[in-house]
């Protein structure tokens, strides 16, 4: 026999509606498809139903859940059995003694010890959803990373390409003696510069990839090439609307709080300590009596109680303290990732709209004036130099742009994609 718990029927429903991706274990799991060419929905859809710290953030939840009714539950019940050995003339059944006893607490303790259970699934809970969340943010950063490396990669290739053509020419110009040995020198250090910087950025890729992998639970050379559209994903003007929908939405300090509740609950069921327990039993005597009884456990332990209170209260202090102590860190983290978003968005427009255009128009009139004999080769790959260290620039800073975005939407409790509704 077990007290109901109001809301224990609630939260069975929450964990039943997250928990159909997880009935079957991850190796017979059927999993979606995830092609190698793939978007940021693909990817976050196959992490949600394939991610191993999410699963058992789910299971955590499962647990808790289901210490509810056992802390709800009376003990079980005790059945006694004696037999009398006497010299007396007496039947076997006269002899016999059977007995039941049930411990009954004092009314109350048993619903507040299922209050202090249920609220520490509830806290079970907030945190499975914390971590899909902080799970999407770890996934889209990883994602992220990937397109950078791969587009540095690409730029880096053009950058060789380039350092080739350009210590070609100039070994042809010293064959002619139009160059001396100095500069085909420094165009072959600058052509070993730029062979290393794209055998860097490919060496960066492979722990990227693993990364990504990891947290999709897929082996960690499994292929996959990013697509993105690259489109700045708006972000809210004003840093207390983001605050504020931190601070109401963050599944952590949800988490937090309802374990804050769930201590309140725990000091209010050491202050019942107080109050007696029963026992009650009834006891049959072979044909000869028929006998109840009652008892009560005398809290007589003052000093032990007290220090339960005590304890529970420290308790509740503690969880309090913790709480806004979590609050503050969200707070900050709330502004850095909203000041590194807006000025790596600031420096990412910079590229596109103003710095990539004019190195354009630097390059294209250098060419044009290299044709005419007005600059030199040099003057052509410096100003490429120029244009593809901007792209890469670009190509950084949206990763950074992106990457604090995604953050910004773990702390609010946000999906991909739903920052810029903000309003």
């Amino acid at each position: 026999m077990s007290c109901a718990i109001p809301g224990e029927n609630d939260e069975r429903s929450r964990l039943e509606g997250e928990g159909a991706r997880f009935q079957m274990p991850h190796d017979k799991r059927e999993l979606p498809p995830l092609e190698e060419e793939a978007t940021e929905a693909d990817v976050l859809y196959y992490a949600f139903n394939s991610n191993a710290m999410l699963e058992a953030a789910y299971f955590e939840w499962k647990m808790a859940i289901e210490r509810v009714p056992q802390m709800a539950s009376l003990d079980d019940p005790r059945f006694t059995y004696g037999y009398l050995f006497s010299k007396e003339m007496m039947s076997s059944w006269d002899r016999t003694t059977l007995g039941i006893s049930q411990m009954v607490p004092f009314p109350g303790k048993l619903e507040t010890a299922g209050k202090v259970a249920l609220q520490e699934a509830m806290a079970a809970g907030m945190r499975f959803e914390n971590t899909k969340f902080m799970l999407q943010a770890d996934v889209l950063m990883a994602w992220y990373e990937l397109v950078y490396i791969d587009t540095a990669m690409g730029i880096a290739q053009e950058n060789l390409t380039l350092h080739q053509d350009f210590a070609e020419s100039l070994r042809t110009m010293l064959a002619t003696g139009m160059a001396g040995q100095a500069e085909v020198s420094m165009a072959e250090a600058d052509l070993a510069m730029a062979d290393n910087d794209l055998k860097m950025r490919q060496a960066e890729r492979p722990p990227a990839l693993a990364k990504l992998n990891a947290l999709l639970s897929r082996p960690p050379k499994t292929s996959l090439r990013p697509q993105v559209e690259n489109k700045p994903r708006a972000l809210p003007e004003r840093d207390d609307e983001v605050l504020a929908l931190a601070a109401e939405r963050n599944k952590e300090l949800q988490a937090m709080a309802a374990e804050v509740q769930g201590r309140e609950h725990a000091l209010e069921l050491a202050r019942k300590a107080y109050l007696p327990d029963f026992e009650l039993s009834f006891n049959i005597v072979g044909s000869m009596e028929r006998m109840f009884e009652g008892m009560l456990t005398l809290p007589l332990q003052l000093r032990r109680i007290r220090a339960g209170i005590e304890e529970a209260g420290a308790g509740v202090r503690a969880a309090q303290a913790m709480l806004r102590a979590r609050k503050d860190d969200i707070a900050a983290n709330v502004i850095l990732q909203l000041s590194m978003a807006r000025d790596s968005a600031r420096q990412a427009a910079l590229f596109k709209d103003t710095l990539i255009p004019r190195v354009e128009e630097i390059v294209s009139a250098t060419r044009q004036s290299y044709s005419t004999g007005g600059a030199s080769f040099m003057d052509v790959v410096e100003a490429r130099r120029s244009l593809l260290a901007f792209r890469e620039g670009r190509a950084y800073q949206e990763m950074i742009r992106d990457s604090a975005t995604a953050e910004l939407e773990a702390l609010c409790a946000l999906d991909f994609g739903r920052l810029g509704d903000v309003k």
